[in-house]
């Protein structure tokens, strides 16, 4: 990790210096960062990428750190989270809701509920905040989060304001593929952008009328499906994306991997595709066992399992 990143005061952003970065998910593992910088609103975000940008200091957008592993290393750079102006959440009309990246996806399930709206039923039991349920295309029961999503509004890796509508990116289960051009809300093309390279800062939902007994078995349905996942303590959720036509979990259970352990890194006895530090794990001994898991799956079957979980400052 580089200790002498040095990044000048600007307004409107908060400044973390040697930040752990296990404090900051939810797995608990991983190494330091130089500081972590949370930018209160859309100018101060602007103003800081611009300048992380122009000075070639490389940096992480992280959300609620759900789903999110560090490696022992830590980050070498600077790691951004966004702040208060980013967790709003406002209804725009009947069936609209208008949700910023830093609110809690629990907390717009829940009060989407309390204004009789319908479609994010299948959220309930995600952590994590918008942005990133965004980012990963969060879903459960062949849903994803962006099949109820309108409009995005974000930031360039360069600064640079943008907003796409449906139709502008595409998306698959638990991925989203940005558009190679970015595009403001006139259309004008503002900024080329790679894969991943979008800061999401909020969205637009298109919901639908409830019907509370309907919506009742759907939460009850889901209820029970999360009540046979581990506690979300000392986990970063489901480590591996399901393979077509198959489920990352079966494959891990008859491989004989359930309850195997590195250090203090537990492949879940109740969840093959869960993950859980026992205490004192170190990012080492999670990554180690997420290898482990799958090569011995590959030899085994010849399926090789691709992380749900974003790695990051590991090689």
């Amino acid at each position: 990790m580089k200790a002498n990143i040095h990044i000048k005061r600007m307004k409107g952003v908060r400044y973390l210096m040697n930040q752990a970065l296990s404090s900051y998910t939810s797995m608990q593992v991983g190494g330091r960062t130089a500081m972590i910088l949370q930018p209160e609103d859309m100018d101060a975000l602007v103003r800081l990428t611009t300048y992380l940008h122009e000075k070639n200091v490389p940096f992480y957008i992280l959300g609620g750190g759900t789903n999110t592993i560090f490696g022992e290393d830590g980050f070498p750079g600077v790691v951004i989270r966004l702040g208060r102006g980013f967790r709003f959440l406002e209804r725009l009309d009947r069936n609209r809701l208008h949700a910023g990246a830093a609110g809690f996806l629990p907390l717009l399930l829940e009060q989407s509920m309390k204004w009789n709206l319908s479609g994010l039923e299948f959220c309930y039991g995600i952590p994590g905040t918008v942005g990133g349920a965004v980012a990963g295309n969060a879903g459960m029961d062949g849903l994803g989060i962006h099949d109820f999503i309108t409009v995005i509004h974000g930031v360039t890796l360069t600064g640079n304001p943008v907003t796409l509508r449906k139709g502008d990116y595409s998306y698959r289960y638990r991925y989203v593929e940005w558009p190679k051009f970015c595009l403001d809300s006139t259309g004008k093309v503002l900024q080329k952008v790679k894969d991943e390279s979008l800061i999401v800062t909020s969205v637009v939902f298109q919901m639908q009328e409830a019907n509370p007994e309907e919506q009742n078995q759907l939460l009850e349905k889901y209820k029970i499906m999360r009540s046979r996942q581990p506690a979300q303590r000392g986990t970063a959720g489901s480590i591996f994306k399901n393979p077509a036509g198959d489920y990352a979990g079966r494959l891990i259970e008859a491989a004989g991997l359930k309850g195997r352990a590195i250090g203090d890194a537990l492949v879940s006895p109740a969840h093959g595709n869960w993950i859980i530090n026992k205490g004192r794990a170190s990012a080492q001994d999670v990554l180690t066992l997420i290898s482990l898991v799958q090569n011995t799956v590959f030899r085994r079957f010849g399926v090789k399992l691709e992380p749900e979980v974003k790695i990051v400052g590991a090689p």
